[in-house]
């Protein structure tokens, strides 16, 4: 019995050293070979200048959610015109709203003017990197795409969208990545209605009035496409097909 009891035991052993053997190799070769993913950081830290309120809204008058003294510590996330949203940490919890840049200290970092951005497809729209005084700064950011399928991003911040989906463009600049989330959707089909002229009309090619294209009868029927000043830009079918 008692040999019985020792191999029992020396079995659980080896099992137990191996098992060690065997894990520690896996656990070092994961942590050896985790990669980094983008360092995103779009919150960066800075002080009140004087005192000053955290609105709700970005405007002056809008209501206050904080008393804000000077040499408070907040976290800037975006800009809204000449305001800063930011969160603040309050009796242990964090409030987040409005603060008017000429409230906030100059510092070296950045933020980008809008950390989200809805396009249709084939639209695009500038982003810009802001300095904490509201301050364009895009020199020396280098932009990028995390799914160029959905949106691309031009050495200037001209982001366009060119798939349907979601993506991430992403802004990195003195060594700080900052990123927009960027939904694109489907483009909106152009809705135009239709009219009836009441006289006789010229169909011009161009607003100049240098060439004309074809006389619209009284009482035809023409589609209305955009006003341009004083004339109509307008789609008219003849016999002979669309003008």
């Amino acid at each position: 019995m008692k040999n019985k009891a020792f191999k029992i035991k020396s079995v659980v052993a080896i099992i137990l050293a191996l098992s060690v053997v065997l894990t520690v190799p896996v656990s070092a070769y994961a942590a050896d070979t985790e990669q980094l993913g983008t360092v995103v950081k779009n919150e960066i830290t800075a002080k009140i200048s004087k005192n000053t309120d955290l609105r709700k809204q970005p405007y002056a008058n809008s209501k206050s959610k904080l008393s804000l003294k000077k040499g408070k510590k907040i976290k800037v996330t975006s800009f809204k015109g000449d305001w800063l949203y930011v969160s603040v940490s309050s009796k242990g919890k964090t409030v987040k709203g409005y603060v008017d840049i000429d409230f906030v200290a100059s510092s070296a970092s950045y933020v980008l003017e809008k950390t989200s951005l809805k396009l249709e497809s084939g639209s695009s729209e500038k982003l810009k990197t802001m300095n904490l005084k509201g301050k364009s700064v895009n020199s020396s950011v280098k932009w990028s795409s995390a799914d160029k399928n959905v949106a691309t991003v031009s050495s200037s911040g001209k982001v366009k969208g060119v798939g349907l989906g979601s993506t991430k463009i992403y802004a990195t600049k003195s060594g700080k990545t900052y990123a927009c989330n960027v939904s694109v959707s489907q483009a909106a089909p152009k809705v135009y209605y239709t009219y009836t002229v009441n006289k006789k009309t010229a169909l011009y090619k161009d607003k100049k009035k240098k060439t004309k294209l074809t006389t619209i009868p009284k009482n035809s029927s023409v589609t209305f496409k955009e006003k341009a000043g004083k004339l109509t830009k307008v789609a008219f079918t003849s016999k002979k097909g669309e003008k």
